[in-house]
């Protein structure tokens, strides 16, 4: 297997295991009794994608805006601790974002109400972050061993 088709694979890995993701998620949804699959099914691709797409997309310009700070030396201009704090906000605001997205519907729905849908939120969108980053991570040192 060449080196170009192993990397297409962790690609694809790390573009179906948010899609994967929101159907289990979607099967435990119903499971639970909140709603039918295909509501649950739409919910979870609807919050899941958005919010992975957003929140990897303010973690780009982020990181970019550092990478070309740090190239023509601005970046020296700034305390540690600030680009610290900046760094850390853009890493935690991709979960934070699933987590608002999740409870949010939730509430517009009625679907969910109290601690269990907030627990259920912040667990599901520690879980995906988790999972859309581990597998690629994962499939990646499997297949460059």
């Amino acid at each position: 297997m060449s080196s170009n088709t192993k990397d297409w694979i962790v690609v694809l890995v790390f573009l179906l295991s948010p899609i994967l993701f929101s159907i289990g998620e979607a099967f435990w949804l119903n499971k639970v009794g909140w709603t039918s699959f295909i509501k649950a099914l739409l919910f979870t691709l609807l919050t899941n994608i958005t919010g992975l797409v957003i929140g990897y997309t303010v973690l780009f310009i982020v990181l970019t805006a550092t990478l070309m700070m740090a190239w023509d030396g601005s970046l020296g201009k700034f305390k540690d601790s600030q680009l610290g704090a900046v760094l850390v906000l853009a890493v935690l605001f991709i979960p934070l974002l699933l987590l608002l997205f999740k409870r949010g519907l939730l509430a517009i729905l009625k679907w969910g109400s109290g601690k269990f849908a907030w627990f259920y939120s912040v667990l599901s969108a520690v879980l995906l972050l988790l999972i859309s980053l581990g597998l690629p991570v994962l499939a990646g040192y499997i297949l460059f061993l």
